[in-house]
């Protein structure tokens, strides 16, 4: 499990420095991330026993949800990419990937009950520590 964290970790951190490459501006790089991410996650789709008529399900709600603030995200990230240095966009996606660590934990503990035992609430706070130590802000 913890090879695919890994390897996840790895394809999140290299595409937004191949899309700074790219030139395009936030828009059209989100919607490019978008299709593609699409185009490459179809093929696996049938593989995941789904039925349409598991999507209209109440959980359709949630996923259209999550789907546009996932949207929003990547267009406010695509715009951070674009408008940053060379050295910036280190800078900015470890802060984004900060975020996002302690937003999951505390949300975790929110929403749905998960311990947030002393060893997150220190990883949290180690996690901004990294933070300011990676970007010198």
């Amino acid at each position: 499990m913890y090879q695919f964290s890994v390897l996840a970790g790895l394809c999140f951190g290299i595409w937004p420095l191949i899309m700074k490459r790219s030139g395009l501006n936030p828009q059209l790089a989100a919607v490019m991330l978008a299709l593609l991410t699409l185009l490459t996650c179809l093929p696996f789709l049938s593989r995941a026993n789904a039925s349409p008529s598991e999507f209209w399900k109440l959980g359709a709600i949630f996923a259209v949800a999550a789907g546009l603030i996932n949207g929003v995200g990547q267009i406010i990230l695509q715009r951070l990419i674009g408008a940053a240095e060379e050295a910036d966009v280190s800078h900015a996606l470890i802060i984004v990937v900060l975020a996002q660590i302690a937003t999951t934990a505390i949300g975790g503990r929110l929403l749905y009950g998960d311990p947030l035992t002393l060893k997150k609430g220190a990883g949290i706070i180690l996690a901004l520590i990294a933070a300011k130590l990676l970007t010198g802000r």
